[in-house]
C-alpha cells in the first residue's frame, strides 16, 4: 500500500493546461506543523574561477528528501559543462513559498555531497541558515523511501524549474508510458513535459508519492517527445549509503557565493544597490525590485539583461514572463585607461555590422552629461532572437579608469519610460575611487619570470592568480583600437612528471598529438632569454571568412614551462605577428644573464632544397620567410651566403618586393607607367635596379642625386630609413640638436628590429641582418 508523502491527507492539485506556471495554488498543501515552503527546490551550479570570481554554468532542478537538508538531484546539474569529469564549486538553492509561487526565495547555499556518474545523481546537503544568518526548519520535505513501484497508464506530476517556465516552478501532468533499461538503470518513460531545467526535479504518482526524477528527454517533435525518470524505489539503497556522508571543501566557493547573494539580499530591503568596485550606488523606486544578477548570469535574456559580477538588473516587482522592461547597470573591464573617444570608436566600429535591416535600426550615439558624469549616450533598437520580441535600449557610458559603467534601461514599443529615467536619475559614482595604474611590467620571482611591455600601441595585464594554494603566472596583451590582437603568456605544470628535466621528450610528444589534432603549418625550435622552446602554428578554414592562425609556444623553465599563445584571422595574423615577436624579445627568465633570443618568424618554412647554407643560422626563419615571398628571385637557390655584405642597391630592391600587397600593388602600377628616368638617372645604377631605385626616389625613401653607390655595404641608419619611410611608420619630429637618424634607431629599438648584438648606427648590415629587419618590419606595417 502507497503512503502519502509526510502525512498529508491531501491529493496534488495540477493545472488544466499540460505546461503552465502556478499561479494562486499549491501543489503541496501543507499541515500546520510544516513549512510553507515546497520540496522541489531551484539549484543553481557555479563554477570558481582562477580569479575568485564565480561564473554561473548549470541550472536544474532538485527534491529536499529528509529535514537534515538533503537533496537528490540529478549529477549533470552539479557537473562542470566545460569538463564534465569535474563538479562545480558552489550550489545555491532557491525555494518557493506554497502561497506565493511566482517568485522564488534564492537566498540558500548547498554544498555537494555525493555524487553517481553512471546512473546520473547527485546529492546535496542544503545549509540551515539563509544568507542573512536565519535559521529554517527544514521540515517541508518529501520522503523518498515510500516510492512505490508505479505501473503503465499510472498519472504522474512532474515538478521543476524549467527553461520553458521561466523563473518560476512549473509542473506539467502525464501518465507512466512505459519502462526501459539502459546502462544497468531502468526508466520511467513519460509523457508528461520534461524540457531543460527540471532535470533533478520531483516526479510524484497520484497518492503524491515521489516515484521518480526528471533525467532527460527524447524526441524530435512535440508529439514524439517522452520524459526520461530514474525511479526512486531503485536507488534508495544508493541514497541511504551516501545521504550522511561528508560534504566537499567548498568553503572559498561558498563564502563568495553567499557575500555576492547577502548583496542582492540587502540591497532589496533597503532600497539601495552599492557596488564596492566600481564604487557606484543606484536606488529603487515603488514598484520595481532589485533581480538576482547571478542567476542573470545564467541566461542573457533574463529580463533582456545579464550584468556580471559587478552590476544589478532591476525590474518592475510584477513583471511578468514576457515582459522585457528593465534597468540595469553593468561593468566592462579593458585593461587600459578608457576615454570616451574608446567608447566612441568601439561603438562606431561595430554597432552598424551587427544590427542592419530588419535586425533594428542600429546604433546612434553622442556625448552628453549625465547626472553630472561625462558620458556617451547611445540609443539602440534591435531583435531579441531569445525573447521574439523587439527590444528598445537606452545606455549612458561613464569610463572608470580601466573600466566603463554601463547604465541604461531597455522597453518595448510604446512604454511609458518615466519610471526607468526617474531609477537612472538616481545613479552616483565616486571617481576619486578610481585606482587603475598602467602595467608596464609583471614579474614573477616565484616562477622567475619578467614581462615587459615592448609595444607603444599595447597593454599589459597582470593576470596572475592563486588556486589551491599555487601561485601561478598569467599575463596578457591587448591593443586598444585593435580587438583581434591578443597575446598571452602563463606557467604550467608538467602533466607527467618525467618530463621535468627532459624538455626533448616533451617537445616530441606536444608536436606528435599536436599533428595529430591540428592542421600544422610550421613547427621548429627557438630560444628565449638563454631558455629552449619549441612552437607550432596551425591554421583552421571554415570555408566562409578568413583562414585563422594559431601559434602556441612551449618555453623550458625549470620545474615548469612558460606557455605563450598568440592567434589571428589572415593579414591580420601576419601583421601582429612582428609585434608578437617584439613580445617574446621582452621576456626575461631566470638563468643567471644568458639574454639570448632566437625567435623564428613562426609563420612558414622555406621552398624545398634552397638556400642550404642558412641551417641553425640565428636568422634562419627570416630568411626563409623571404624567400618563400619570392623577395630574393624565383631563380636563388643553394648558398645564400648570409654574412656577406648587404649591398644598397639590393637592399632598396629587397625592401620594395618585401612590402606586403600595399607597397607591391604600388610599385607595379609604377612600373606599368614607367617610362624611364631621363636625365635624373642615377648614373651608376644598372637597368635590373633602375625602376626600385627610381619607385623609392618617388616615395622620398631616397634622395635624387647623381650617384647612388648601389654596390656600397647599406648601414643600419641607413636601412632604417629605407625600411621605415616605404613602410609608412610614424617617425617622431626630431629638433635640430638631435642627429638625423636617432628617431629611426629609437622606432627600429621600440619595434625589435636591431639585429642582435648590434648597438650602433653606423654598424654595416650583412645579407642576414637585413634579412630579418626586413621580415619584421613588413609584419609590422
Amino acid at each position: 500500500m502507497r503512503r502519502v508523502f509526510y502525512s498529508l491527507c491531501s491529493s496534488i492539485l495540477v493545472a488544466v493546461s499540460s505546461l503552465a506556471p502556478i499561479a494562486g495554488a499549491a501543489v503541496y498543501i501543507p499541515t500546520s506543523e510544516s513549512s510553507d515552503y515546497l520540496p522541489t527546490v531551484k539549484i543553481l551550479s557555479y563554477s570558481l574561477g582562477y580569479d575568485g570570481s564565480l561564473t554561473g554554468d548549470v541550472y536544474g532542478s532538485g527534491t529536499l528528501i529528509d529535514n537534515n537538508g538533503t537533496i537528490l538531484t540529478n549529477g549533470h546539474v552539479i557537473e562542470n559543462s566545460f569538463d564534465p569529469t569535474q563538479v562545480n564549486d558552489a550550489f545555491q538553492i532557491c525555494l518557493t513559498v506554497s502561497n506565493n509561487p511566482t517568485e522564488p526565495v534564492c537566498e540558500f547555499t548547498a554544498s555537494l555531497v555525493a555524487s553517481h556518474p553512471d546512473i546520473d545523481l547527485a546529492i546535496l546537503k542544503m545549509d540551515r541558515t539563509d544568507v542573512s544568518g536565519r535559521s529554517i526548519d527544514l521540515d517541508f520535505y518529501l520522503p523518498y523511501d515510500n516510492s512505490g513501484a508505479p505501473e503503465v497508464g499510472d498519472e504522474l506530476t512532474v515538478l521543476g524549474y524549467p527553461d520553458t517556465g521561466g523563473r518560476t516552478i512549473t509542473f506539467t501532468r502525464g501518465v507512466v508510458s512505459g519502462f526501459l533499461s539502459e546502462g544497468g538503470v531502468r526508466y520511467i518513460k513519460t509523457d508528461a513535459d520534461i524540457s531543460f531545467g527540471n532535470s533533478g526535479g520531483t516526479a510524484v504518482d497520484a497518492d503524491g508519492n515521489f516515484v521518480g526524477i526528471p533525467t532527460y528527454i527524447f524526441g524530435s517533435t512535440s508529439s514524439e517527445v517522452l520524459g526520461y525518470l530514474i525511479p526512486v524505489d531503485e536507488v534508495v539503497a544508493w541514497i541511504d549509503a551516501n545521504r550522511t556522508g561528508t560534504a566537499q571543501d567548498d568553503s572559498v566557493a561558498k563564502a563568495e557565493l553567499r557575500s555576492r547573494m547577502l548583496a542582492n539580499v540587502r540591497a532589496n530591503n533597503t532600497g539601495v544597490y552599492n557596488n564596492a568596485y566600481p564604487d557606484y550606488s543606484i536606488k529603487l523606486i515603488d514598484g520595481w525590485k532589485f533581480g538576482n544578477s547571478l542567476e542573470g548570469s545564467f541566461d542573457a535574456s533574463s529580463y533582456g539583461f545579464s550584468t556580471g559580477e559587478d552590476g544589478v538588473v532591476i525590474y518592475r516587482t510584477n513583471a511578468g514572463e514576457s515582459d522585457v522592461d528593465y534597468v540595469a547597470v553593468s561593468v566592462t573591464d579593458y585593461g587600459y585607461e578608457v576615454t570616451l573617444e574608446d567608447i566612441e570608436y568601439l561603438l562606431g566600429s561595430y554597432s552598424e555590422d551587427v544590427y542592419l535591416d530588419d535586425l533594428g535600426s542600429g546604433s546612434e550615439y553622442e556625448r552628453v552629461l549625465f547626472n553630472g558624469y561625462n558620458a556617451v549616450r547611445e540609443d539602440l533598437s534591435y531583435y531579441d532572437w531569445w525573447t521574439g520580441d523587439y527590444v528598445n535600449t537606452v545606455t549612458y557610458y561613464v569610463t572608470y579608469g580601466d573600466k566603463v559603467i554601463n547604465v541604461g534601461y531597455g522597453y518595448a514599443d510604446g512604454a511609458d519610460l518615466t519610471e526607468m529615467e526617474a531609477i537612472l536619475s538616481t545613479f552616483e559614482a565616486d571617481l576619486s575611487k578610481i585606482s587603475f595604474k598602467t602595467t608596464n611590467r609583471v614579474i614573477s620571482e616565484e616562477h622567475g619570470v619578467t614581462v615587459t611591455n615592448p609595444l607603444r600601441d599595447a597593454y599589459l595585464t597582470d593576470s596572475s592568480y592563486e588556486y589551491d594554494g599555487e601561485e601561478y603566472f598569467s599575463a596578457s596583451f591587448g591593443k586598444k583600437r585593435d580587438y583581434n590582437f591578443s597575446v598571452t603568456l602563463y606557467s604550467n605544470l608538467y602533466w607527467d612528471e618525467s618530463y621535468v628535466g627532459d624538455f626533448e621528450s616533451f617537445q616530441k610528444d606536444t608536436l606528435s598529438d599536436a599533428e595529430s589534432w591540428y592542421d600544422i603549418v610550421s613547427s621548429g625550435e627557438l630560444k628565449v632569454d638563454g631558455h629552449e622552446g619549441f612552437y607550432f602554428t596551425d591554421q583552421y578554414n571554415d570555408g566562409f571568412s578568413d583562414v585563422t592562425y594559431y601559434t602556441t609556444l612551449y618555453i623550458d623553465n625549470g620545474d615548469t614551462y612558460l606557455t605563450v599563445y598568440y592567434s589571428g584571422a589572415g593579414e591580420a595574423f601576419k601583421k601582429g605577428m612582428f609585434d608578437f615577436r617584439a613580445i617574446l624579445g621582452a621576456v626575461e627568465l631566470s638563468n643567471e644573464g644568458e639574454g639570448l633570443y632566437l625567435i623564428p618568424n613562426l609563420l612558414g618554412v622555406a621552398r624545398s632544397g634552397a638556400l642550404n647554407d642558412i641551417t641553425n643560422y640565428i636568422y634562419e626563419a627570416d630568411i626563409k620567410a623571404l624567400h618563400k615571398d619570392g623577395v630574393f628571385g624565383e631563380g636563388v637557390s643553394g648558398a645564400f651566403n648570409p654574412e656577406a655584405a648587404m649591398k644598397r642597391g639590393e637592399f632598396v630592391k629587397w625592401a620594395v618586393l618585401a612590402g606586403g600587397n600595399d607597397v607591391v600593388a604600388a610599385f607595379e602600377d609604377f612600373k606599368a607607367s614607367y617610362d624611364g628616368c631621363g636625365d635624373s638617372c642615377y648614373v651608376d645604377v644598372n637597368e635590373d635596379l633602375e625602376v626600385y631605385l627610381e619607385f623609392a626616389k618617388s616615395k622620398g625613401v631616397i634622395a635624387d642625386r647623381a650617384r647612388f653607390s648601389p654596390d656600397e655595404q647599406i648601414s643600419l641608419m641607413a636601412a632604417f630609413k629605407v625600411v621605415f619611410e616605404l613602410y609608412g611608420y610614424e617617425i617622431w619630429d626630431a629638433p635640430d640638436y638631435v642627429i638625423w637618424y636617432v628617431p629611426y634607431l629609437h622606432v627600429g629599438y621600440l619595434n625589435g628590429l636591431m639585429p642582435y648584438g648590434v648597438d650602433q648606427a653606423g654598424h654595416e648590415l650583412t645579407r642576414g641582418e637585413a634579412a630579418y629587419i626586413l621580415n619584421g618590419a613588413s609584419l609590422g606595417s
